[in-house]
């Protein structure tokens, strides 16, 4: 399975300022032969779904509605595959 090249991400999340209470979109466009798999960490720590907050979009964006001054912290956009992974970070400040 490694005749495949390693995911890459075309366009990752972006350093942002928001406001509480608003709603924050952390965008990560990936491109690769086969769709890698899409998972985000805050600070290190895999992004769990369980939050009902925090939603993982199709396209791979992480949404955050009602963002809390606790959301402020570095994200990273994680591809996976097979034949390896891409990760781009930023920074998210509620403010």
């Amino acid at each position: 399975g490694s005749d495949h090249p390693p995911p890459v991400i075309r366009q990752g999340p972006v350093n942002q300022s928001v406001p509480v209470d608003s709603t924050v979109v952390m965008g990560c466009q990936t491109v690769g032969a086969l769709p890698p798999a899409v998972h985000w960490k805050k600070d290190g720590t895999v992004v769990s779904p369980v939050d009902s907050r925090v939603s993982l979009m199709e396209t791979g964006s992480l949404k955050i509605h009602y963002a809390k001054l606790g959301d402020s912290g570095f994200y990273t956009c994680v591809a996976s595959s097979p034949s390896g992974e891409a990760s781009w970070t930023a920074y998210l400040q509620v403010e």
